[in-house]
């Protein structure tokens, strides 16, 4: 709350019904009422007052990426994460790139990365640790607790100890009024690292402390839930369990991962208490959760194609229209002797998309044209120039890489490319930058970025995450960024934008015409 008053004063754009909002949206953040929060915040983005208030923006992407890291929405959280950073970067806000930076290594652990998840979270620790921001402290709660959980996954006993003495440290310093709150989190996740190390006197202690101070929390309540099941104290496990899946309810998060888990952990407490028929039921209804997952899923995948039957309808129907308007007045300036150059219906951001598209479109061309040529006649030729081979070996290789989707691998690079056009790396270098104007890394990315494109188009059904695979990109926070380098947007704006990007004209001399 303080923040929010502190941006609203700073700003002095937001209204009292938009720090209304953003207030309501914090109170069900911090009940760990997620889905509630996710609306609020949601909402309040899209109100054009916040459009030039950069301090709420900031406010508001962050706190839709802890909701999304909460909730376990992956694609989200990374699209709502890199767009923190690019925003904070833009305004010169550290601390904001810091918790940007965190929650990416954060996700890179979980998916196995370990070293690599370090290695982003640890410079953003030491980076927040030496900012200015306001509310410094909570957010290094945040970290402190997440680096204890990561180090505690991988066995990493002493380091997520040290992390666990540094966070109750900053714990108590706290100027939030939630120093029992902030302690609460300290002593249930020490007590999972206790327990997990074998150090079973001391994990109880903990836990004897975290029961005194008297609250509960539905994400450090977690943390007990392992403890628990391992000193086969069913009983207080089913009470945690049971005001999780409350809450959840609440919520109306009663079909997503957190209660798959709740109904998974029940149903393993209610067997060690041998009561069987109520765990099988527990995991019957661990299954239908599954099942209507997956179906929801369906539903909003078929709700997201009728939607874009639907938009390329109406663009039908608003392009008929634009183009008798465009031809009654190209009509009326011939007659009066001028002529109609530009049309300036688009959106500055739509103008840069259809540049960079009909590039791309008219390097393909090139290309294709290129690969048209016999390489067999040209190696007839006796008076064949260094320059005409290396023409050969390049289109060569481009048929090859294009026609067999060589760069679907993950692994395709410099060392493949040599393997095919048969040259050392210097001299592949030096072809690859005269034929394409870019580098190696350059040219493999946009022969990916280019299927992505092709797949988007033709392919309106697929997930992002599906595309970026296929293309052989296996991190999602890697295609997005090769993709706003390349497009100067994110995957999502572009397929925004699709609709909207007028046709290709290509003149017989092979030069774009704009």
């Amino acid at each position: 709350m303080a923040l929010l008053m502190c941006l609203t004063a700073l700003t002095g754009i937001a209204a009292d019904g938009l720090h209304q909002l953003i207030s309501k949206g914090d109170q069900y953040f911090n009940a760990r009422m997620m889905q509630h929060a996710l609306a609020c915040y949601q909402k309040a983005y899209a109100d054009p007052s916040v459009k030039d208030s950069v301090n709420i923006k900031l406010h508001l992407l962050k706190s839709m990426m802890y909701s999304y890291d909460v909730t376990g929405n992956e694609f989200d959280l990374i699209e709502t994460a890199y767009q923190l950073r690019t925003l904070a970067e833009e305004n010169d806000e550290p601390a904001y790139v810091a918790m940007s930076d965190f929650m990416n290594g954060k996700h890179v652990h979980y998916q196995g990365r370990y070293e690599e998840g370090y290695a982003l979270c640890l410079p953003a620790l030491k980076q927040m640790e030496q900012s200015s921001y306001t509310q410094k402290d909570v957010e290094l709660c945040g970290f402190y607790a997440a680096l204890t959980r990561m180090y505690m996954h991988d066995k990493h006993f002493d380091e997520a100890m040290e992390m666990s003495k540094k966070h109750e440290q900053v714990a108590r310093r706290d100027t939030c009024d939630n120093l029992v709150c902030s302690l609460y989190r300290v002593y249930t996740i020490r007590t999972r690292l206790l327990s997990e190390a074998g150090r079973q006197d001391e994990a109880d202690s903990c836990y004897a402390v975290s029961q005194q101070l008297g609250i509960t929390d539905l994400v450090a309540d977690h943390d007990l839930v392992p403890y628990l099941r391992e000193k086969k104290r069913y009983n207080e496990m089913l009470e945690i369990l049971q005001d999780a899946k409350e809450r959840l309810s609440a919520d109306g998060d009663t079909l997503g991962i957190l209660m798959f888990y709740m109904l998974k952990e029940q149903g393993k407490a209610l067997y060690g208490l041998g009561r069987y028929q109520e765990a099988a039921q527990s995991y019957e209804q661990m299954e239908k959760v599954l099942v209507s997952m997956r179906r929801v899923n369906l539903q909003l995948l078929a709700a997201s194609v009728r939607d874009t039957i639907a938009k390329e309808q109406q663009l039908s129907h608003r392009n008929l229209s634009l183009s008798i308007m465009i031809a009654l007045i190209v009509f009326l300036l011939l007659i009066a002797g001028g002529f109609l150059f530009h049309a300036r219906l688009q959106t500055r951001r739509n103008k840069a998309m259809t540049i960079t598209i009909r590039r791309l479109m008219y390097y393909r061309d090139l290309v294709m044209k290129q690969q048209r040529k016999d390489p067999d006649e040209i190696a007839k030729n006796e008076q064949e120039s260094e320059d005409d081979a290396d023409q050969r070996r390049f289109v060569e290789m481009d048929r090859q890489v294009s026609q067999e989707e060589l760069f679907r691998n993950a692994n395709f690079g410099r060392d493949e490319l040599m393997r095919l056009m048969g040259v050392d790396k210097n001299t592949l270098a030096t072809i690859i930058n005269r034929y394409t104007g870019t580098n190696v890394t350059g040219y493999v990315n946009s022969k990916r970025m280019d299927y992505a494109v092709s797949l988007m188009k033709e392919h309106p059904e697929y997930s992002l995450l599906a595309i970026a695979e296929a293309c052989g990109i296996n991190n999602a926070a890697t295609f997005i960024r090769n993709f706003k380098n390349a497009y100067d947007m994110t995957p999502s704006e572009f397929r925004k934008s699709l609709e909207k990007l007028p046709p290709l004209t290509v003149k017989k001399t092979n030069k774009l015409t704009i």
